[in-house]
Parts: structure tokens; sequence; C-alpha cells
């Protein structure tokens, strides 16, 4: 036939709904998808260098999040840096409690996700209904990760979620909701840590100024002084 077609993974009684494919810059191909008998999002790649070997030992599998019920309404991209992205529902029993997700993978040292090569991020838990179906995930040509989704429940509306300037995650209006913008912070683009952050580019600039300040012109120049408020005893 046209197609070749293979069971990659067959873990538990119950893998494979909600699938979403993307393929990396090396063209190895990435699959995101729901695991139903353990309730958690997994990832599968075929040359890509995540997890260990699936049914099909031509690719690797391993679970992202599985801290709860995790992963439905997958949809999987990469970053202008090559990383994979996942945007998921974290589909908990009551409908408060649902949210919109992202996991990015980082390869190590990652957080909040069931894999160490993974952050996982809530971005959306607006409300009380449920947040997060359908979602698809895309990058802009500047980097900025764009994730839409329905806002179920009462609000039933299109909901729009953004990472600006590194690290603020913006949520859009529903076009048919009546709920006013959120924003959640992440730290250091979602991968890291970060001994500060900034509001906006005026905001980071000022403090760019305030830090260099405390630098001599020259090296031939004592370091500039300042008036401190700290009490002295205290030192």
């Amino acid at each position: 036939t046209a197609w070749d077609c293979e069971a990659v993974d067959n873990t538990g009684t119950d893998t494979g709904q909600w699938t979403s494919l993307a393929f990396d810059a090396s063209g190895n191909p990435w699959v995101a998808f729901y695991d139903v008998t353990n309730t958690a999002l997994r990832v599968t790649t075929r040359g890509g260098g995540f997890g260990a070997a699936c049914t099909d030992t031509d690719w690797t599998c391993d679970w992202v999040d599985d801290t709860g019920v995790m992963g439905t309404y997958a949809a999987i991209a990469f970053a202008p840096n090559g990383a994979a992205w996942v945007s998921y529902l974290d589909d908990n029993a009551t409908a408060d409690s649902k949210a919109l997700r992202v996991a990015n993978y980082v390869g190590a040292s990652g957080s909040n996700c069931t894999s160490p090569a993974w952050t996982c991020t809530t971005v959306d838990s607006t409300g009380t209904d449920t947040i997060g179906e359908w979602s698809s995930l895309a990058f802009d040509t500047s980097g900025n990760a764009w994730v839409s989704y329905y806002d179920g429940g009462t609000e039933t509306a299109l909901r729009v979620a953004r990472i600006t300037r590194g690290g603020d995650i913006k949520v859009s209006r529903g076009l048919a909701g009546v709920n006013g913008d959120a924003i959640a912070e992440s730290h250091a683009d979602m991968t890291s840590t970060t001994d500060t952050t900034n509001r906006d580019d005026a905001d980071c600039i000022r403090h760019i100024k305030r830090l260099l300040g405390f630098l001599p012109a020259n090296n031939a120049d004592e370091p500039p002084r300042r008036v401190c408020s700290d009490p002295v005893e205290g030192r």
C-alpha cells in the first residue's frame, strides 16, 4: 500500500487518544497523546532522543505528566530553538479544577512534570468552568508560543493565550466570553530560575540602568557611592 502502519505504543490496556504529530528540525517525528489507562500525557519520538523503548523499539516513549488526569486535547509544536512544546487539558474531576496546561521539553532539571526532562505550567484556570479543551499550539516569528483553546461551561468561548516578553503568559478575553484578561507569570521563560523579573521593556531598561550605575566609568575610577537606607548596625 501507499502507507506503512505500525503499533508504536500499547503500554497498558488503552493508550493513543488525542494524538498530535510534529517533526523536529532534524526531521524526527514526535507524537503527543493521551494514555487512557494511566490518565497521563505521554510523548513518543522516533529518533528525537526522549524516553525509553516503546512497543516498537524504533520509537522511544515516556510519560510527561501524570499528576492527575492529564493529556487530553494534546497539541504538539516545536519552538524556533528546537524544543518540543505540548498544550493539553488538566482534566480533574470537577469543572472548577480543570485548566489549560503547557509542557515544554528542557532535557533535564525540569519542574512540575512527571518527567524531569519537561517543565509543566498551568496557563489558564480562570473561572469555575472547563478551560483548555480543543487546544492548538503554534509559534510566531519572534518565537513566542500561542495557544488557542475552548472555554467550556457557561462561557462557551474561544480563548487565546500567548507568552510575551519571554516570561509573562497573557490570556485573552474569550471572543464570546465575559471574563477579563488574566496574567500568570512564569519564571525564566518557563525553563529555569532567575534572580529578577521585569514587567515590560521599559521596566527592564530602568533596572539595567540601575545595575550599571554601580559600576565605575572606567578602570581608573572608584566605584560610585550611593546613599543607603540600610542601618549600619544591622550589617
